[in-house]
């Protein structure tokens, strides 16, 4: 019976000791943050893009509008271009016949193209050149110079025609994107033994408004007796790369003459043209459009220049002269018709238009961005250096910890040689009963100084009660095991 009380008392007590003995937990178990993924991370900041560019459509609400209800002009719609329709007929949706189809675009990474086509039947292009930044950069077709040249030559430069042709030209040198798009159905100059200018248009429109390509001068009238130009178009866009300013600019005129050497007397019908400047982003934004129906002499008379409709629900509308502009901070566009008319619009809508330009052009800003991420760059330098500072900072505060912890170890085994030492002493002077009583005391002063960690008050109390229950049932099992003679003499 004494036994098993004692194995439970001494079992009782274990516990206690067990669950109130301290676990070693503190902040500094955790992962501290890895230094390799901090500086990935800055890495990746600072390569990642934050400024991708993205196209822009023509702004709402026009800065400038001549439709007449119920017409309504077709929004330009990026990426930045120039572009003409000469002419353009349908039926439904299906494309019958269309002359002089250009487009000059340049895309928002700065890369060109050009499209040209003197001729377009039932959706399919005839007489066509095609040019990119990234590939071929200039395309002509013109399927009978062979045979108008020689008609020329052998006319001694008296009668020179070009017909059916087209060209594209697209480049990126590193400091301009440049594309533009030419095509005509008929272009003549007749007598004065000059034969054409070198550029296409010189018959019948050298002295009307018109534009040079990037690296060519403007063309130049017929030196003739006469120049004509059938359906003639043009289109251009340029870029400067490094500011992002870019100016789109397009014409069309189906039908000009030159009377007499040197275009004395100029006569151009259906003509229109649109000229689109992003400026700098700055409010400079410019843009300019118009049409006509008949204009005669240079500077002289022009017949129907405003806008003008006519609308019969459902069966006829007509409308002159229609077009809008669109102007924001670093955007520019413009859209002309010099005349569009339907149809049947109930029950087999037909459409037809002639001398249609388009402009687009958009500044995106990256001069202010290289700006920004210059700024970025510097901050991210900084932000870098006081990381390193903050990083050396702390190794050097946690060396000096380390040192202070060396001395204070070193520290407290001198006095624990010292204290050896001094107990050595006391018990080689004290007798045993004074060595016992010291002895004690120091044992008590020592576990008050090596109390685990973690404990104090309530669980101290405890854990010596469980401790103190150890010792009873062990005692308490030794004696109850010694022979009963003995237990009997004690």
């Amino acid at each position: 019976m004494i036994r098993r009380l004692s194995v439970l008392i001494m079992s009782i007590g274990l516990s206690l000791a067990l669950v109130l003995a301290p676990t070693a937990s503190s902040a500094d178990d955790e992962p501290a943050p890895n230094p390799v993924t901090k500086t990935l991370q800055k890495v990746k900041n600072l390569v990642t893009p934050n400024n991708v560019q993205a196209a822009v459509d023509a702004p709402e609400p026009p800065a400038s509008d001549d439709d007449t209800s119920p017409n309504e002009t077709e929004n330009p719609v990026g990426p930045d271009h120039a572009s003409t329709r000469g002419l353009d007929t349908r039926i439904l949706t299906q494309g019958i016949l269309g002359l002089n189809t250009n487009n000059a675009t340049i895309n928002d990474d700065d890369s060109t193209s050009a499209d040209s086509a003197a001729l377009t039947l039932l959706g399919s292009d005839l007489f066509a050149s095609s040019a990119t930044s990234g590939g071929t950069n200039f395309e002509s077709n013109e399927p009978l110079a062979v045979l108008l040249d020689g008609l020329c030559a052998l006319t001694a430069n008296n009668v020179c025609v070009e017909a059916l042709y087209s060209e594209a030209h697209a480049t990126n040198d590193g400091t301009t994107a440049h594309s533009h798009a030419a095509s005509g159905i008929a272009n003549a100059c007749i007598g004065g033994g000059g034969g054409l200018p070198e550029l296409p248009g010189g018959g019948g429109l050298g002295a009307l408004p018109q534009m040079a390509t990037q690296d060519e001068e403007p063309p130049a009238p017929c030196e003739g007796l006469l120049g004509v130009s059938l359906a003639e178009s043009y289109a251009e866009s340029n870029r400067d790369i490094a500011t992002g300013r870019t100016t789109s600019e397009a014409y069309d005129t189906t039908l000009g003459a030159c009377v007499l050497p040197g275009c004395v007397l100029p006569v151009a019908a259906l003509h229109s043209f649109g000229q689109a400047d992003s400026g700098t982003g700055a409010g400079d934004e410019f843009t300019d459009r118009g049409s006509f129906i008949l204009a005669v002499g240079e500077g002289g008379f022009i017949l129907i220049e405003e806008p003008l409709g006519l609308s019969l629900p459902g069966l006829l509308g007509l409308f002159l002269n229609q077009g809008e502009s669109y102007e924001a901070p670093g955007i520019a566009g413009t859209a002309q018709d010099a005349l569009k008319a339907t149809a049947l619009v109930d029950l087999l809508p037909v459409f037809v238009g002639a001398g249609h330009t388009e402009t687009l052009a958009h500044n995106d800003g990256r001069s202010a961005d290289e700006d920004a991420d210059q700024d970025a760059d510097e901050d991210a330098d900084e932000d870098a250096d006081e990381d390193a500072d903050e990083d050396a900072d702390e190794d050097a505060d946690e060396d000096a910890d380390e040192d202070a912890d060396e001395d204070a170890d070193e520290d407290a085994d001198e006095d624990e040689d010292a204290d050896e030492d001094e107990d050595a002493d006391e018990d080689e002077d004290s007798d045993e009963d004074e060595d016992s009583d010291e002895d004690a005391d120091e044992d008590s002063d020592a576990d008050d100084d090596r109390a685990l960690p973690g404990t104090g008050g309530p669980s101290s109390a405890l854990l010596a009660i469980g401790l103190l229950g150890v010792g009873l049932g062990g005692a308490t099992i030794a004696y109850g095991r010694r022979p009963r003679s003995v237990r009997e003499q004690g």
